[in-house]
């Protein structure tokens, strides 16, 4: 169904699924969230390339993406599991994207304070999304936690975590 949200297909066949979605609601949110992990694990197997160069994972991910983006503030219970799975690494991209459509305000403070996790792809993740808050109050929290990674030093031990923001 979320493939069917996709900006390919017909406007009426994307009006009949985010209608679709809207109307399963909160109800969703358990299978998102597993989607979520279950696109983790498998990135955690295939790697960087082989996961963007998927068609079957990227297709989820957009599909994940848009029926979060359809429910949009509906999708707040999700709020709490979602920034977990920010701070978990791997989910940590998917994660970013669908705080920042379900609730700006929750977004920019998890995403400021994933900006000082150990994990690299947190970090990666929570400063490639904060361009989508669009509140400059919001933004400004951030600029701290952001300076703090620019002085970013990553230790032998850490390297393939990503070391820390010093």
């Amino acid at each position: 169904m979320g493939s069917d949200l996709n900006y390919n297909n017909p406007e009426a066949t994307r009006d009949q699924a985010a209608e679709a979605i809207l109307h399963i609601g909160t109800n969703a949110l358990p299978f998102l969230l597993k989607e979520i992990s279950d696109l983790s694990e498998l990135y955690q197997k295939v790697g960087t390339t082989n996961f963007y160069n998927s068609q079957e994972a990227t297709a989820r991910l957009s599909n994940v993406h848009e029926a979060f983006k359809t429910l949009g503030p509906i999708a707040k219970p999700a709020v709490p599991a979602l920034v977990d799975l920010l701070n978990g690494g791997y989910t940590a991209f998917p994660a970013a994207f669908v705080l920042t459509q379900i609730d700006p305000q929750a977004a920019a403070i998890a995403l400021t304070q994933a900006l000082t996790n150990k994990i690299i792809y947190v970090r990666i993740a929570a400063a490639g999304e904060l361009f989508e808050v669009r509140s400059n109050a919001d933004i400004a929290l951030a600029v701290p936690n952001l300076v703090q990674c620019l002085k970013y030093e990553q230790s032998s031990r850490d390297s393939n975590r990503g070391g820390n923001c010093a």
